[in-house]
């Protein structure tokens, strides 16, 4: 569970970062930034717990253009905004399947 949690809050801060980076596609010189995540290790042997966004920096291959322009590109950022949907709707799906198997388990105990 926690790991679909985690999922969770990596595609909201994902959605945020692509959000900002359209909001600013129009400011002169604004440099698109990226959410970097990265795997959540677990016991030795173990699954995983989840992902983690190391940090929001501006992308390391953008570099200034000339005449004031931003290097927002509108596809990059709708494919991020694609990526963050699909992974909330994941994430979304175990925990929603986690409460059916909680809410199960409960009714053959009882």
């Amino acid at each position: 569970m926690d790991a679909a949690i985690s999922g969770l809050r990596a595609a909201d801060t994902m959605f945020a970062v692509a959000a900002d980076n359209i909001a600013n596609m129009n400011t002169s010189g604004y440099r698109p930034r990226r959410a970097e995540l990265t795997h959540v290790a677990g016991p030795p042997g173990g699954p995983g717990r989840g992902v983690a966004v190391t940090h929001v920096a501006a992308a390391a291959d953008q570099q200034e253009l000339p005449g004031g322009l931003s290097g927002v590109d509108l596809v990059t950022e709708i494919g991020a905004s694609m990526v963050a949907a699909t992974m909330y709707r994941a994430n979304a799906r175990v925990l929603e399947l986690h409460g059916k198997m909680a809410g199960e388990l409960v009714r053959l105990r009882a």
